[in-house]
C-alpha cells in the first residue's frame, strides 16, 4: 500500500479516518489528510505500541488498525469518483484479529513495533504511550519554532548539578572552562562570557575575571578553574536565565538543518541535542529529514563520548533526548 501521510488524498485516506474514530471522535472522514489525522494516527499507534509513532500510516499501522496483522491492502490504482467503497469493521481491542495484529506488531522488525537498539532507553516510554494523553500541538515549519519553556527546563535539568554548575568547573576533558547549563568558553571570546554573565546578574569585576577563562581547554582549562573556583557563585535561577540568553543561537542550529516540520517536543529535543551534540550532527539531522525516526535516535545514542571517553552523563542525556523526541516525555 501507499504510505499516508500529511497531503495524501482519497477514498484510502476516508477509510483511515473512519478507523480513527475510535481514538478521535471528533476526526471527521473527510479523505484529506491533515494535521488532526496525522494527530489521529499517532495516537492510535502510540495505543498499540507501535514504535516510533510518526503519523504516518504505513502497513503495519493500517494492519492494527483493521485488525490484520499482514497489513492493509491498498488498491494499485486510483479509485474512479462514484466507485462503491467497502466498509472497514473497526476491530474491538478483546478480538481475535486485534490480538493477532498486536502479535505481530510486538514481532515487528525495528522501526515496526519493535525498538531494536532503543529498547532499553525507551521502552518504559513506550508503555506509558499507550494510555498517557498525546503532546499538544501538530507539526509546525521548523522557521517559525522556538524552544518551549518545558524544553529549557530539560536542559536545565540535565546540565545543572548544585555543587558543581554553579561555580566555574571543566567536566570533561574535551570541554572548556563551563559555567551554569553547560554554558563552555571553550569556543567563545572573552568579551562574549563577559557579557552574557553580566546580563544574568553577576558582578561586572566577578564576570571579567571569569571571562578570562574563554578560549582554554584540557590542562589549562582544569588550572584556570583551580585558580579561580570561587570567582563567582550563580543561582539556579541565574542558570536558567543564561540558557535563555544563548539558546537562540541552538535554535537557528536545528533551522538551518531540519527541511520538515516538526512537533514541539521534537523541535526540542533537538535543541538539547545541538546544545551537547557530541558529534553526529549532519547524519542524524539527514536521517530526520528523510523520515528515518528510528534511525536518527539510534544515531544520536552513539555520540557520548568525550576525548575519546564515554560519558555517563551523554548516556543519560541521550536516553532522555530519545524518549522526548519519539513520546514527549520531558524528564
Amino acid at each position: 500500500m501507499a504510505m499516508l501521510r500529511v497531503g495524501s488524498r482519497g477514498e484510502d485516506v476516508r477509510n483511515l479516518q473512519t478507523l480513527l474514530r475510535q481514538y478521535d471522535p471528533q476526526l471527521g472522514a473527510d479523505g484529506v489528510f491533515g494535521p488532526q489525522t496525522e494527530r489521529a494516527v499517532r495516537l492510535g499507534q502510540r495505543r498499540n505500541g507501535l514504535y516510533p509513532p510518526d503519523g504516518i500510516a504505513g502497513p503495519m499501522t493500517m494492519g492494527v488498525l483493521t485488525g490484520n496483522g499482514a497489513g492493509y491492502a491498498s488498491p494499485a490504482r486510483a479509485i474512479p469518483a462514484g466507485t462503491p467503497t467497502r466498509t472497514v469493521a473497526i476491530p474491538g481491542t478483546r478480538s481475535a484479529a486485534f490480538q493477532k495484529a498486536q502479535t505481530a506488531a510486538s514481532a515487528a522488525s525495528v522501526g515496526k513495533g519493535d525498538p531494536g537498539p532503543l529498547k532499553a532507553a525507551v521502552e518504559p516510554a513506550r508503555e506509558r504511550a499507550r494510555t498517557a494523553a498525546m503532546p499538544a500541538g501538530t507539526a509546525s515549519p521548523v522557521s517559525s519554532m522556538h524552544m518551549s519553556r518545558e524544553g529549557r527546563r530539560f536542559i536545565v535539568e540535565h546540565e545543572s548539578q548544585r555543587g558543581v554548575s554553579n561555580r566555574l568547573h571543566h567536566p570533561t576533558a574535551g570541554s572548556g572552562v563551563t559555567i551554569g547549563p553547560g554554558y563552555d568558553m571553550k569556543d567563545r571570546s572573552s568579551a562574549e562570557v563577559q557579557s552574557d554573565l553580566t546580563a544574568i546578574g553577576v558582578p561586572i569585576e566577578a564576570a571579567k575575571t571569569a571571562a578570562a577563562g574563554a578560549g582554554r581547554s584540557g590542562a589549562p582549562a582544569t588550572q584556570f578553574v583551580k585558580d579561580n573556583k570561587s570567582v563567582i557563585n550563580i543561582s539556579i535561577d541565574q542558570e536558567a536565565l543564561l540558557l535563555r540568553r544563548i539558546v537562540g543561537s541552538y535554535e537557528d542550529r536545528v533551522k538551518r538543518a531540519i527541511k520538515v516540520p516538526l512537533h514541539q517536543h521534537e523541535f526540542d529535543a533537538l535543541v538539547s541535542y545541538a546544545y551537547n551534540p557530541g558529534g553526529g550532527w549532519s547524519k542524524t539531522t539527514k536521517l530526520v529529514n528523510e523520515g528515518k525516526l528510528h534511525d536518527a535516535m539510534v544515531e544520536i545514542k552513539r555520540h557520548v563520548y568525550s576525548k575519546g571517553q564515554m560519558v555517563r552523563s551523554l548516556v543519560t542525556r541521550r536516553a532522555a533526548e530519545s524518549k522526548l523526541f519519539l513520546y514527549g516525555e520531558y524528564k
